[in-house]
């Protein structure tokens, strides 16, 4: 688990654990106070009582602080999903160029521009995890994010099959022909995705999450095709 994580999940449990005592120390405290047959029952009532309510008071003062600090932590691992769009969506472009604006790539470039986007995508899928800590099971930043991961790990399974085919063509296991198939494959799905550009589709799930988050860079350059 990295730091955001965890710390995401500290800060929810914080949040449903002082809401729970600044709940019950409140009725408690009520309780108390104003129902006549528990407080004849209790000696020293009112210091009870306001030991209630100073416990309430510290658990309403750590709630507002595990509140802010998971604005914080989920903003922060937005805001790293968002980048990893951006840098994904670069690595992307010499086959969008090759889609869109025509030419002829070497099999030999192709093959480096996939382990490119290979090692790139295989560090963040493995090494980072990718569990959003939310309040609630569903809710449209949710969404959003499930709907952008579950691009992100379609493209990685097509993206590490041309890798491990790319390796078993260098040592002479597949013949050129399947490989170059298997690249065309790739470049109809990044061409065609829903009847888009998968980089358009993707660039446009960003920009929703963004807004949803309220992120705001100081330069931000629309790359569609």
């Amino acid at each position: 688990m990295g730091g955001n994580e965890v710390s995401m999940r500290e800060n929810r449990n914080a949040i449903y654990i002082t809401m729970v005592i600044a709940l019950m120390s409140l009725l408690l405290a009520s309780l108390i106070e104003y129902c006549e047959c528990i407080s004849k029952k209790i000696s020293h009532s009112d210091f009870i009582v306001n030991c209630f309510l100073g416990v309430f008071s510290g658990a309403m003062l750590a709630l507002i602080i595990a509140v802010i600090n998971y604005r914080v932590e989920r903003k922060r691992f937005i805001t790293e999903r968002i980048n990893f769009v951006d840098c994904l969506i670069l690595e992307l472009m010499p086959f969008n160029s090759l889609i869109f604006k025509g030419g002829n790539y070497s099999l030999e470039k192709e093959i480096e521009v996939i382990k490119t986007v290979y090692y790139f995508m295989r560090d963040y899928v493995h090494m980072k995890p990718n569990e959003f800590q939310p309040f609630f099971s569903t809710g449209k930043l949710v969404d959003k994010d499930e709907e952008i991961m579950l691009m992100i790990i379609e493209l990685y399974t097509k993206i590490e099959k041309l890798n491990r085919l790319s390796d078993e063509y260098t040592f002479n296991i597949i013949h050129r022909e399947q490989l170059e198939n298997e690249i065309n494959n790739l470049l109809t799905y990044l061409k065609k995705y829903k009847n888009s550009c998968y980089t358009n589709i993707l660039g446009r799930k960003r920009d929703e999450l963004q807004e949803l988050v309220g992120i705001k860079y100081d330069h931000e350059e629309k790359m569609e095709f």
